[in-house]
């Protein structure tokens, strides 16, 4: 049956036959190495953040030391989220991120198919899915640098290029809705992708609208589209903007994540030796920065043929968007070199893109986009079939060895989340969300680290500071904690959450103040003789609550337009 099925479905199979090749060394047993060694913790601790009723959820109970690490406040979640679904449905921990990852390569094969076949033709999405699938640069992001949030993000540029597409072609106002939630995806996947891609997609929604004949209706619902997407993130995208000085984020652009450190050397983006080490300020570095021999092969060769056809007078209109996608591949590698630093210098939010080899993101799909167009510019149906099968064997050929992880790891889901393990181990590896004001130290290589012994990490909900209080755990959740306080002289307690925005602290109903001025700017509250309670509660400041407030509005925008103009076209709206 399933046979059948792929049989008559062939463009599927090659789809799924891609997704398997790539992601097969993940359904080895055990897990893999990788820089970012933190990706089961954080799937297990936002698992714990939804199971303690945190919704959406922002605190991480066991990372930062275990004391309420506002993690998901900042951090895209979108992954970790596509992780939980298969872990709800009764997968272990690693097995779930496993699965995941299959999906972020099925996913974005099949809409990288959608694509280039809207484009180009069905060879061409075929061609556009293998080119896709098989970068380089992809298997960077899973293989070596363990960047998932950034593998995601791979899923749903395709798609947002697609769906304006789609919308642009159709005039159908039902696209609006692939569009509005793949800009949400996007965004929730990795916001810093997003925004690298956002100038590239405006500039592809202009070109749709210049050879639109209804412009003003396009641009209408492409912007509403837009905005839509927009909102719908805003519950996590405003607040992690605007409460990420209260973090030590700033390490992130300061020091070894300094954008001057990482540029590309220009032969690199050519031939760059495979290799499982970190990115380093010259041109040895221990990763690979190629956009990928046959990518680039292939796509000078399509704008070659394009041009003599050009030349010709025998291009057809559709063909122009070649040349545009062959812009944008070269401004993404440009970006990715040290010769663009003056433009890195004057934009200063690119600090937070932290790596100009990220643009590799883009240089991937559009490369790919451009190469698989050489098959639409073949004219005789069997040449461009045999074109087909050659590029699509020579990229498999040529990068499946990549998609490899370097060794393999004898570790099961306890090697990941024991209590011990998160709240020193992992929280070493990634600290940037914990509170600006806390107190830190050089490591050996000149880094900033939080100040903390490994005898100073979280292993209750509270500590007394001064006084003769007895204490009674009531209520101890990583976003809010119940206390009942006995004392004779009262004193002085210590609740072990990050102070960061959004906390309150009441005794008996009553707000108080409570300071945070001791080394890990943690939540200390005075309380008086007697018997008390102490209530604290982690509350939304006034972003989070329009940020949830334009979510839900913008979901519910999103279902009237799906249900009241689902079947219009804008021709007739």
């Amino acid at each position: 049956m399933v046979l059948e099925f792929l049989k008559k479905n062939i463009v599927v199979a090659f789809v799924i036959i891609f997704a398997v090749l790539a992601s097969l060394p993940l359904f080895h047993s055990g897990f893999f190495p990788m820089h970012d060694d933190v990706q089961i913790a954080r799937l297990f601790d936002l698992n714990q953040a939804l199971g303690f009723g945190q919704f959406p959820p922002r605190i991480a109970p066991n990372l930062g030391y275990g004391y309420g690490y506002p993690f998901f406040n900042f951090y895209p979640p979108f992954a970790y989220y596509v992780g939980e679904v298969f872990h709800l449905v009764g997968f272990g921990y690693i097995l779930s991120t496993k699965l995941m990852l299959f999906a972020g390569f099925l996913l974005s094969a099949f809409f990288a198919y959608l694509l280039g076949k809207e484009l180009f033709g069905k060879e061409a999405g075929v061609l556009a899915a293998a080119f896709y699938t098989f970068a380089p640069y992809h298997a960077v992001d899973v293989y070596a640098r363990g960047a998932f949030a950034e593998f995601f993000s791979f899923v749903f540029i395709p798609l947002v290029f697609w769906s304006a597409l789609m919308l642009a072609r159709t005039k159908k106002i039902v696209f609006t809705v692939p569009l509005a939630l793949s800009i949400t995806f996007l965004i929730l996947s990795h916001n810093l992708i997003f925004i690298m891609t956002a100038p590239f997609a405006f500039l592809w929604f202009l070109y749709l609208i210049y050879g639109s004949n209804n412009k003003k209706a396009l641009t209408f619902w492409l912007v509403t589209s837009s905005a839509i997407g927009f909102g719908i993130s805003a519950y996590f995208s405003l607040p992690s903007f605007f409460e990420r000085d209260f973090t030590l984020i700033r390490i992130l652009t300061s020091e070894l994540a300094d954008y001057r450190l990482h540029f590309v050397c220009v032969p690199q983006l050519w031939n760059s030796a495979w290799g499982y080490g970190g990115s380093i300020p010259d041109c040895n570095d221990g990763l690979s920065f190629e956009v990928g021999k046959i990518h680039l092969i292939a796509s000078f060769l399509a704008i070659g043929i394009f041009a003599l056809y050009f030349l010709r007078e025998k291009i057809k209109r559709e063909a122009f968007v070649v040349p545009l996608f062959f812009v944008f591949l070269l401004i993404s590698m440009f970006l990715t070199v040290r010769h663009s630093k003056i433009i890195w210098d004057f934009l200063t939010p690119f600090s937070y893109i932290q790596f100009p080899w990220r643009f590799l993101t883009l240089a991937v799909f559009f490369s790919s986009l451009t190469a698989a167009s050489i098959v639409m510019l073949i004219n005789n149906k069997k040449l461009k079939l045999l074109a087909t099968v050659i590029l699509v064997a020579a990229v498999i050929i040529l990068n499946l060895p990549n998609f490899v992880p370097q060794k393999y790891l004898d570790v099961h889901d306890a090697d990941y989340i024991s209590r011990e393990k998160i709240r020193w181990e992992t929280s070493n590896l990634a600290y940037e969300y914990v509170p600006a004001k806390i107190k830190t130290k050089k490591s050996q290589y000149n880094t900033t680290q939080v100040d903390i012994n490994k005898n100073e990490i979280a292993t209750s909900s509270y500590q007394i500071v001064k006084g003769d209080l007895k204490v009674n755990v009531l209520k101890d959740l990583p976003q809010e904690k119940i206390f009942q306080t006995k004392s004779d002289l009262g004193g002085i307690l210590r609740i072990n959450t990050y102070s960061f925005p959004g906390w309150k602290v009441y005794i008996d109903g009553k707000s108080v103040s409570y300071r945070d001025s001791n080394k890990l700017v943690l939540v200390d509250v005075t309380v008086p003789p007697g018997q008390h309670i102490v209530h604290s509660v982690f509350t939304n400041t006034p972003i989070r609550t329009f940020g949830n407030s334009a979510s839900i509005i913008s979901i519910i925008l999103l279902l009237v337009i799906y249900i009241f103009y689902g079947r219009k076209t804008y021709t007739k709206a």
